[in-house]
């Protein structure tokens, strides 16, 4: 293995966490591991496939810092999808 590549051992986890959206999930791990970014995904998931209203959701954190972070990261998320739409259409 190149000394470039990371090993997750968790993926099959971090799939479940985007793609089983009738399920929920209690998600404990160490500070840099993803927890933000596989939030931000569900979060889209859920609002994509019509599962959620934007307005409906809510996500637990420790700080007020994660808690805006995942917020920007959604709004961007969301605002990219916007954008992607419009390209489309």
């Amino acid at each position: 293995m190149s000394k470039n590549r990371i090993l997750i051992t968790d993926q099959r986890e971090r799939d479940a966490i985007i793609n089983k959206l009738k399920e929920n999930f209690l998600v404990e791990a160490g500070a840099g591991s993803g927890k933000t970014t596989s939030l931000k995904g569900r979060i889209l998931a859920l609002i994509g496939t019509g599962t959620l209203k934007p307005a409906q959701h809510s996500a637990l954190t420790f700080t007020n810092k994660a808690a805006g972070e995942i917020k920007e990261r959604v709004y961007e998320g969301l605002l990219h999808a916007h954008q992607m739409a419009e390209i489309i259409d």
